[in-house]
């Protein structure tokens, strides 16, 4: 099995963009230390990679690895719905 693929898009200066890298880290260790390989791109010195995959908001949570690439979107505190949301599974990946 592969290892999930995530990548956080956000505008590194603002303070949602700061809670969500907050919240990322959290939402990793509710994995129980599974392999996950996490990519953060501050759309603020990368623009066009956000607009490669058609993010339009951040904070935007992309799962890479899957066909569809799932994303979960604005905050990810819910690390429950955030998990669902990337076809993520609490404990494991």
């Amino acid at each position: 099995m592969s290892v999930p693929r995530l990548e956080l898009f956000l505008h590194g200066s603002s303070r949602a963009g700061r809670e969500a890298r907050a919240q990322v880290e959290s939402l990793r260790s509710q994995l129980a230390g599974a392999p996950l390989e996490l990519t953060i791109t501050d759309l603020e010195r990368q623009p066009e990679a956000g607009k490669a995959l058609g993010v339009l908001l951040t904070p935007t949570l992309v799962r890479r690895d899957l066909p569809g690439q799932p994303r979960a979107f604005g905050s990810f505190a819910d690390v429950g719905a955030t998990l669902r949301a990337l076809s993520l599974a609490e404990g494991n990946a």
